[in-house]
C-alpha cells in the first residue's frame, strides 16, 4: 500500500518540488514515487502556483541585486584604473598598480561571497517560513502570512551595502 502523507507533508512535497523542479528528486527526498509527487503537486495547483510565484520573485530580486552589485564593482574598477593611470610616474608605480588591481579583485570576490551568503539566507528564510506555516496547519491563510513574513525578512536582509571607496 502506498505511503499516506499528512497534509503538512504534502505541503512540504509541493514546496520542495517548486524549489528543485524535479519530481524524482522530490520523491527520493520524501520516500515516495515521482508519480505521487506529480499527483500531489497537481492536486493543489493554487498552492503550487503560489510557491512558484514566490520563488520567481525571490529569484528575480536576487538577479537584480547581483546585477547592481556587478555594476558597482565595475564603477570601482573604472575609478581605480583612471586614478592609477593618472598618477603613473615611474617604474615604482608598477607595485602600486599591482596592489590596486589585487585590491579591486579582492573586492569583487567579496561581493560574490556576499551574494552567495544572501542566497543561502534567502533559502533558509524560505524554509523557515514553510516550516512555520506547516506547524500552523494546512490553513492557506497561515501560508500567506508566512510568505508575507518571508518577503519582509528578504527585504530587510537586502539593505544596501555601503559603497566602497578607493584609498
Amino acid at each position: 500500500m502506498a505511503k499516506q502523507l499528512t497534509p503538512k507533508q504534502k505541503q512540504q512535497v509541493i514546496a520542495d518540488y517548486v524549489d528543485c523542479g524535479n519530481y524524482s528528486e522530490t520523491g527520493r527526498k520524501h520516500g515516495i514515487s515521482k508519480t505521487s509527487v506529480r499527483n500531489i503537486v497537481k492536486a493543489d495547483t493554487e498552492l503550487s502556483e503560489k510557491f512558484q510565484r514566490k520563488k520567481d520573485e525571490v529569484t528575480a530580486n536576487l538577479e537584480k541585486e547581483i546585477e547592481q552589485l556587478n555594476d558597482s564593482v565595475l564603477k570601482i574598477y573604472k575609478k581605480g584604473l583612471i586614478r592609477i593611470f593618472n598618477e603613473l610616474d615611474t617604474t615604482k608605480d608598477v607595485l602600486r598598480i599591482a596592489t590596486a588591481i589585487a585590491t579591486l579583485y579582492d573586492k569583487q570576490l567579496k561581493s560574490a561571497e556576499l551574494n552567495m551568503r544572501r542566497q543561502e539566507v534567502d533559502a533558509k528564510m524560505r524554509e523557515v517560513a514553510i516550516k512555520e506555516s506547516m506547524s500552523k496547519g494546512v490553513d492557506k491563510n497561515s501560508i500567506e502570512d508566512s510568505m508575507n513574513q518571508l518577503e519582509k525578512m528578504v527585504e530587510i536582509s537586502r539593505a544596501p551595502l555601503p559603497p566602497h571607496e578607493l584609498p
